[in-house]
């Protein structure tokens, strides 16, 4: 599934953060690999509303080093 189709079905989501970190989010998503993108995906499905990147690892890890 191309990565451009995942972020657009999530900005509905998104609209509920400040600008900023909606960037930042979108910014993550965008250079995930093939292997991690695959992973958010099946974290979005399995969790469903639980799910929130703001507070995954893989985003707090990227925050971190950015």
């Amino acid at each position: 599934m191309p990565k451009n189709d995942n972020i657009s079905q999530d900005i509905l989501y998104f609209e509920t953060y400040p600008v900023e970190l909606q960037n930042l989010i979108t910014e993550y998503i965008t250079q995930l690999d093939a292997i991690e993108q695959k992973a958010y995906i099946i974290a979005k499905e399995h969790l469903k509303s639980s799910f929130n990147i703001v507070k995954s690892n893989g985003f707090n890890e990227w925050i971190k080093n950015k």
